[in-house]
């Protein structure tokens, strides 16, 4: 019932699943920096199955350029972007899962 004001933080989480008949290989995820907001440094973080999350990744700044073979859906990087190397992930029942978060405050 509150909107969000100038000077709010908002946490984004995205959440993966290798559900398949084999690992995902060589995986990464890309979330740019919604319009409108900051990237608070600092709040990558991963949680891999029930592990601690942990931090890791990249932010790049706004118009950075971006590491080859990302996923990012928008390479010229218009208002920064968290990218986060997963590596394999396991299809294994019980560790072929987990997220990526970080925090942005509102402009």
């Amino acid at each position: 019932t509150n909107p969000v004001q100038s000077g709010d933080e908002v946490t984004y989480t995205v959440y993966y699943l290798a559900n398949g008949s084999a690992p995902a290989l060589d995986t990464n995820i890309c979330d740019l920096i919604p319009t409108g907001t900051t990237y608070v440094l600092g709040s990558l973080q991963r949680r891999q199955a029930n592990d601690q999350p942990t931090s890791v990744g990249d932010y790049f700044t706004p118009l950075a350029p971006l590491p080859a073979n990302n996923s990012c859906p928008i390479q010229t990087n218009p208002n920064g972007a968290a990218i986060v190397q997963l590596g394999t992930v396991s299809n294994g029942a019980g560790s072929n899962f987990g997220f990526i978060q970080f925090r942005v405050r509102v402009d």
